[in-house]
């Protein structure tokens, strides 16, 4: 170093005149050093990094470690025993006697206080949770488990590692801290590993499978675990399933060992259908039958079909003992009221049964239906008469003759009958009540005839005819006879026949009149009987009767005459008309 003394001193002009002097100073050592951070108990290390000039050397180092400890190496280790500041000195010389001192204070930091949380018997063969206590300051890990058969997983940087021990035994594991201040510390403890003995049987069930719908069975895990878990999220040693899957278990002892025996499939069969429905015809359906279900109403004179789904695996047992899938029930058998019937319909291949909600079948009574007549007794069409319909019950009559209402009258001939029909659509019928028929008249001859004497006026065959009386010029013909049907006329008059059948209904037909012609008279007038060369005559004469006559032989249908000549022998016949 050059070293310059400057001044000024008075001059004799009252000024200043500036003075200086130079020289050049030698320092041959200058003390220095650095240090890495501190900790307790570990090696600090120091060096020495004083300089001196080429010419030189330091001959001596003496350091002062404040804490009572020197040492005179050149780059010196020290342990600190506590935490705390301390002034650390170097001092080094010269073989001149050059002296130079250096003080610098560092700080000793406490080491981490390693630790991890302790565990009992682990089992083989599972994933293991290790846990460094929380501490502050920390910036790495390293674990070490003391199984080197683990390779590289035997060594982990992490905080919370896990490791897996494969073989039973005792591993010393250790963990080591570093904090931001670079201090190391370590902690070991002792994890047995113990084997898995776990084989403890298989999952039983209280049912076996298949089940059927509604059905379930009780899955017990074998016993001598600890924690159950099982594929449906339950943690208890048994279970309650109904529901078909694949179930399995996995059982954990108190050192953590694991067994999961054979799952188990549980299989859960569907119900047959068995729903009840009713199928009938109202009448006005085309055939197409009325569909109900739950219930139905029906009448005392109508039937009815219960029957559920069919299928050939099925087989079926109704309340009232029915083997069949449907049943079909009348009313009258039934009785009035109401009658509740079910099925259980099983399926032969899974053997699962159901039983069909209550069906009611409900049969309301038919109105009993009655006929009044006014006038009372067998009465003859034309003859006006009114039926009056009435019933016990609430009714709407209807007549089979299409009217309606509670009273008709009628006149012509027929069976008429009242039908009532209540609240429910129940029909009762009435006993029949007939108007009778008179006697067909028109079968009987009417208008004008001339006829021969003497004359029967033949009726066609008419049944149900019980009586005849005729009538001549309107007074009754006397028996017996009047009283046949097929009257003999001999005189020209007005006839008329009263005919009564077997119901007592009587007609008289329209007149007949009828002009009585007497029979000619024959006389044979001349006879000439044939001779040998055939020339036989007959000649006859005609008195009575009204001419003109005609004639027809016997021998010629074609002569009309009152001879007949040139005759054989023969016997002859003429008709005169």
């Amino acid at each position: 170093y050059f070293v310059t003394l400057y001044s000024e001193v008075p001059a004799v002009d009252g000024l200043t005149c500036p003075i200086g002097v130079k020289k050049a100073v030698d320092v041959p050592i200058l003390a220095d050093f650095t240090v890495e951070e501190a900790c307790v108990g570990e090696e600090t290390v120091f060096s020495d990094i004083s300089t001196f000039i080429p010419t030189t050397n330091i001959d001596t180092w003496q350091w002062d470690f404040g804490d009572t400890n020197t040492s005179n190496a050149i780059n010196p280790t020290h342990i600190y025993a506590n935490t705390g500041s301390y002034d650390v000195t170097l001092t080094v010389s010269h073989t001149s006697g050059c002296i130079s001192e250096i003080t610098k204070s560092i700080q000793v930091f406490a080491e981490p206080e390693a630790d991890f949380a302790s565990l009992s018997s682990i089992c083989e063969d599972i994933s293991v949770a290790f846990s460094a206590n929380e501490l502050s300051n920390i910036i790495e890990w390293e674990w070490n488990f003391d199984d080197p058969a683990s390779g590289t997983a035997n060594i982990s940087t992490n905080a919370n590692p896990f490791h897996v021990f494969e073989t039973p035994n005792t591993y010393a594991v250790t963990l080591s801290f570093t904090n931001i201040y670079g201090c190391v510390n370590s902690f070991s403890q002792n994890i047995d590993i113990v084997p898995n003995d776990l084989a403890l049987g298989n999952i039983t069930l209280s049912t076996p499978s298949p089940l059927c719908a509604g059905e379930t069975t009780i899955l017990t895990a074998p016993s001598g675990g600890e924690n159950y878990l099982w594929s449906s999220g339950h943690t208890t040693e048994d279970i309650t399933v109904g529901e078909t899957g694949i179930y399995s278990v996995t059982i954990t002892n108190a050192e953590g060992c694991k067994f999961s025996p054979n799952e188990v499939a549980i299989i859960v069969n569907d119900l047959p259908e068995a729903e009840i429905q009713a199928d009938f015809y109202d009448g006005f359906s085309d055939f197409t039958p009325e569909t109900s279900y739950n219930s139905v109403d029906i009448c005392e004179n109508e039937s009815i079909t219960l029957l559920t789904k069919y299928d050939v695996n099925y087989q079926y047992e109704w309340s009232s003992g029915n083997p069949w899938y449907s049943n079909t029930f009348n009313g009258q058998d039934l009785g009035v009221g109401t009658h509740t019937y079910q099925v259980t319909v099983t399926n032969t291949t899974t053997g699962c049964s159901a039983v069909s909600a209550p069906f009611d079948v409900v049969v309301h009574g038919s109105p009993n239906v009655f006929i009044n007549a006014s006038p009372f007794g067998n009465i003859c069409e034309g003859t006006p008469v009114t039926l009056t319909a009435f019933s016990s019950q609430d009714v709407t009559f209807y007549w089979n003759n299409g009217q309606e209402g509670e009273t008709i009258t009628v006149y012509d001939a027929g069976n008429y009958s009242a039908i009532g029909v209540n609240e429910f659509g129940c029909t009762g019928y009435s006993a029949i009540y007939t108007v009778y028929e008179k006697p067909d008249i028109s079968l009987v001859p009417s208008g004008c005839y001339t006829c021969c004497e003497p004359d029967t006026i033949c009726l066609p065959e008419m049944p149900n005819i019980a009586t005849y009386q005729w009538f001549f010029e309107g007074s009754a013909v006397a028996a017996p006879e009047g009283n046949v049907a097929n009257f003999v006329a001999l005189q020209s008059g007005e006839y008329q026949v009263e005919l009564t059948n077997n119901n007592g209904c009587s007609e008289i037909s329209n007149p007949l009149n009828l002009t009585i012609m007497p029979k000619p008279i024959l006389a044979i007038e001349n006879v000439q009987d044939v001779t040998c060369n055939g020339l036989g005559l007959i000649e006859i004469s005609t008195s009575s009767g009204t001419p003109d006559f005609n004639y027809e032989w016997s021998h010629d249908a074609a002569l009309n005459a009152v001879t007949a000549d040139n005759l054989n022998a023969d016997d002859y016949s003429v008709t005169v008309t």
